[in-house]
């Protein structure tokens, strides 16, 4: 009898317990369209509308490493779109589509950078030759990394600098 007790005390506990946390874990936001879906081209104000063409976006900047035969390298060609279909370009190693006001992106950088520019498109390398295309120099500096107009198709051709270094043993010194 005591341990059909026990049994009893032990289910009402957990009975209880869950009751309460049913009531704490519960969500209390509200999305903002009924699909969840927000683009910024739709945002007036405060209000954001429901749009019903998810993969089409405004003032758009594909920026494309294609090789310049003339000049025998790898460049970035840069192509301005009044509207452009995400769709159409994935992001990989040979394009990137870049949308104005995501991610910092002003659509006045839509150009071969110049040596004024303060931030322009560029590609981030390590030491390691670990490199990647369609960053800016902010990006680059960010993550430790060196900043080059060239894409990674292109050599890296930073010359190692080469140091003294002094051996000693004992009481004697090298320099090697």
């Amino acid at each position: 009898m005591k341990s059909l007790l026990l049994l009893l005390k032990i289910v009402l506990i957990i009975w209880f317990v869950d009751i309460i946390s049913y009531f704490y874990s519960r969500e209390t936001f509200v999305p903002l369209a009924n699909d969840g879906h927000v683009s910024i081209n739709d945002s007036v104000g405060k209000t954001i509308t429901d749009k019903k063409d998810y993969f089409t976006e405004k003032n758009c900047c594909l920026v494309s490493k294609i090789f310049n035969k003339n000049k025998d390298k790898f460049e970035y060609v840069f192509e301005k779109k009044d509207t452009c279909k995400i769709t159409d370009a994935t992001n990989n190693n040979s394009h990137h589509l870049f949308i104005d006001g995501i991610d910092g992106w002003d659509n006045n950088k839509c150009k071969v950078p110049s040596i004024k520019d303060d931030n322009p498109i560029g590609s981030c390398r390590h030491y390691n030759f670990e490199c990647r295309d369609f960053l800016t120099r902010s990006q680059c500096s960010k993550y430790n990394m060196e900043w080059s107009d060239r894409t990674c198709h292109n050599p890296y051709q930073k010359p190692f600098k080469e140091s003294d270094r002094e051996i000693s043993y004992g009481s004697k010194t090298w320099k090697v």
